[in-house]
């Protein structure tokens, strides 16, 4: 005869079981609206006030992805920070294939069930042009109903680390060969006692300043690279520099490297010649579009002939003809500006700036770039 503690002991785990098992069937039920939490469910997203028949996300991303299954007979329009991103119908497809959106910067990746579509296009501003998107916005999204029915809606931010490795990517078919080993400053000259390699680095010490520049020179040229700032921070990018003198105004320009948050860490008012991206003294960039202090941006430089273009983490901040600039700051004039080769170089101003990952590629004609 079983004791009786053992009989209770046995209908315990029975019961037990059974509400385990209960409990899984309700999270396997469950687990799609709280994990994903698509457009309708109301917890990530909200009416959208500005668009009729559209939820827009109650965050705003710098960086995004997002995983989308949704059955329509129509292509679907998205906005992402503003900017205009149209989606294929779905209806005829059996099973719905999974369409993945990444938005890095202002440029956008479309997958529709594993097969690209879209790969790192520039989306432009539809309010103005001749103006980038801003740094961060929300995602709209159209409202689930009877034209399209959504039965997945993934959101995620991207890392800075992830974003620059997704823009870095996209060069990976092109002819980059890298000017930094990450080991040794084999192939500079300059100023080499003004910095130091540390952990794949060129780290500018404090209160060192100068240029150190590759030996080889170049003509036409797109350069990338990762760069990290501490507060306040400043040191430049010399473009087409002759060997000698300030790389501002002897060489073709200096690409300024600079705190978002100069003016209020240092107290000091500046140019908007002076911002990052800036062609120092001579053509202002786009502000807003660095990361946070301490994370590392990556940045494009595209030098063709006399023009020269910024992009900045996936926004573009300057596109400038220097040639076609006849006003300066302070009226200083720019005597290196209409060099037309030169070395690429890094100019210090005493700040413990980063650089890596540096990589250029040369340019046989202005046809060559994208």
């Amino acid at each position: 005869m079983k004791h009786k503690g053992y009989l209770q002991g046995k209908l315990g785990i029975f019961a037990w079981g059974r509400i385990c098992f209960c409990l899984v069937a309700v999270m396997f039920v469950c687990f799609p609206c709280l994990a994903i939490d698509a457009p309708q469910s109301g917890s990530l997203w909200e009416k959208d006030s500005t668009r009729s028949d559209y939820v827009v996300s109650k965050t705003e991303y710098r960086d995004a992805e997002l995983e989308l299954i949704y059955e329509s007979s129509e292509e679907i329009v998205l906005y992402l920070k503003g900017a205009v991103l149209s989606l294929p119908a779905t209806k005829a497809s059996s099973p719905l294939p999974v369409v993945r959106v990444r938005m890095v910067g202002s440029r956008a990746w479309v997958w529709v069930g594993g097969n690209p579509s879209v790969i790192g296009c520039l989306l432009l501003n539809p309010e103005s042009f001749d103006q980038p998107l801003p740094p961060a916005g929300k995602i709209h999204l159209p409202e689930d109903g009877k034209n399209i029915r959504w039965q997945k809606c993934f959101t995620r931010p991207i890392t800075s680390e992830e974003a620059s490795q997704f823009l870095r990517s996209l060069r990976n078919n092109e002819d980059f060969s890298p000017v930094f080993n990450g080991r040794n400053l084999d192939g500079w000259t300059g100023a080499l006692d003004s910095v130091r390699v540390e952990d794949g680095a060129i780290a500018w010490q404090p209160k060192k300043g100068g240029v150190i520049f590759t030996k080889r020179e170049y003509s036409d040229f797109i350069v990338g690279l990762e760069f990290k700032l501490p507060p306040g921070g400043n040191n430049g990018l010399a473009i087409r520099y002759p060997g000698k003198g300030d790389p501002a105004y002897a060489g073709m320009c200096e690409s300024q490297v600079l705190d978002d948050n100069y003016e209020k860490v240092r107290n000091q008012r500046i140019d908007a010649r002076q911002a990052h991206g800036s062609a120092y003294g001579i053509a202002a960039a786009k502000r807003g579009y660095q990361r946070p202090v301490g994370e590392w941006n990556y940045q494009e430089v595209s030098v063709i002939g006399s023009t020269i273009k910024v992009e900045l983490n996936g926004t573009v901040i300057l596109d400038a003809d220097l040639a076609k600039v006849t006003r300066y700051q302070d009226n200083k004039a720019h005597p290196g500006k209409n060099r037309k080769h030169g070395h690429f170089g890094l100019a210090g101003h005493n700040d413990p700036v980063m650089f890596r990952n540096i990589t250029l590629k040369t340019l046989d004609t202005a046809s060559s770039v994208p």
